[in-house]
């Protein structure tokens, strides 16, 4: 299974590899992607934008048969940690509305 066969799985935007090339290649340094390796599959896989004092993370999966490993949680904690020690203020994981309960 791919990490694009898990987004579409859960009804969500699947980018093609090019995109996502488009996207490090646009933003630079600005940019990082993370990685999770098992063996040589990555199973775990997320993006970060970086713009002044914030970071913010757009896009993240984990394969479903990993799930329970919570790997997210580790990818997430990598990235602040990367963000605190570059200077950041501010961590966005997007997608949390005030009082709206995700």
């Amino acid at each position: 299974m791919k990490i694009s066969s898990n987004m579409r799985d859960l009804g969500s935007l699947v980018h093609a590899k090019g995109w996502i090339k488009v996207f490090v290649d646009h933003y630079g340094d600005a940019a990082r992607m993370g990685l999770i390796h098992k063996d040589d599959k990555v199973i775990e896989c997320g993006i970060i934008l970086m713009t002044g004092k914030r970071v913010c993370i757009p896009w993240a999966s984990t394969l479903r048969e990993y799930n329970t490993l919570y790997l997210n949680m580790l990818l997430n904690w990598n990235f602040l940690k990367y963000a605190a020690d570059s200077g950041h203020d501010y961590f966005d994981f997007g997608r949390s509305t005030l009082a709206e309960g995700t």
